[in-house]
């Protein structure tokens, strides 16, 4: 790609869709900046405008409000009623213009649609049908047994980047591993943005009992308030099982677990999000 390229992200973060889908955009759309290229974001509506905005100042984007824009025509779970409008976007875009969608709502008619007016990306993690784009990145932990298969799911991309070696990491991840502790005293549990399927409350439940009492620390995207009550019935019933004869509460009043809000990330294996949340 060449320096001073447009490339529009098409995507979302708000209280139906994790942020995770922002911030992976932003680590690409920053390595992006950094060749050179220009960017601007295309939205569904003021929450996730907002959202993205309100993380900005902790990414170094450098990305400005007027690169976020909000599509008139957009709706974040049907990308389809927005064809018209992305069209004429694009059919006003300098002919090198790449289009990168991120978004479990993308169809094969939008991006069959999109195709002849510029280079168009997607980003999957689901593999929900054979994306017709000129790009497919899936950077799940893929076996080398299963890559054959991650290659057959992709017939209709004209070029695929399969496995971790792709995660879309921010600078901050890319530090190496840590090192490695005997004791432990201190457990980090990330959930991204959102935790549909109670993963936070079966992984604590799991781990109950199963260490010598370390000091949990749920971190959860979005809003403070609904995060954490989202992890209370999970940390009251961790606090029950370790502290059988005291209150179910008594382990959240003691900070023996800390619910905190912040932008995480996290790498899962080669599984559909439902399969991982129900143990598939």
């Amino acid at each position: 790609m060449g320096a001073d390229r447009l490339i529009y992200f098409r995507t979302d973060g708000n209280s139906r869709i994790a942020t995770g889908h922002l911030v992976r955009c932003l680590s690409i759309a920053k390595a992006c900046q950094s060749l050179g290229m220009r960017i601007c974001f295309l939205l569904s509506g003021k929450e996730s405008a907002d959202t993205l905005l309100r993380i900005l100042p902790n990414t170094g984007s450098g990305l400005s409000e007027n690169e976020v824009r909000v599509l008139r025509t957009a709706a974040f779970d049907d990308l389809d009623r927005e064809l018209s409008e992305i069209s004429a976007l694009l059919g006003a875009s300098p002919k090198d213009t790449v289009y990168f969608v991120d978004s479990y709502y993308v169809t094969g008619t939008y991006l069959e649609a999109l195709r002849p007016l510029a280079k168009t990306a997607v980003l999957d993690d689901l593999q929900l049908f054979d994306y017709p784009a000129d790009l497919v990145i899936n950077y799940d932990v893929i076996p080398r047994s299963a890559l054959f298969s991650y290659r057959a799911a992709y017939q209709k991309a004209q070029n695929t980047l399969l496995g971790a070696s792709y995660a879309p990491l921010r600078e901050e991840f890319q530090s190496g591993r840590m090192p490695q502790r005997e004791a432990v005293s201190d457990v980090l549990v990330t959930t991204g943005g959102s935790d549909p399927f109670h993963f936070c409350a079966l992984f604590l439940q799991a781990l109950s009992g199963k260490a010598p009492d370390p000091v949990f620390h749920i971190v959860v995207g979005g809003r403070p308030a609904a995060a954490c009550a989202c992890q209370r019935s999970a940390l009251r019933e961790a606090s029950r099982k370790r502290n059988p004869n005291g209150s179910p509460d008594e382990g959240l009043r003691s900070g023996r677990f800390r619910c905190r809000n912040h932008p995480v990330r996290a790498v899962r294996p080669g599984h559909s999000h439902r399969q991982l949340y129900h143990g598939g």
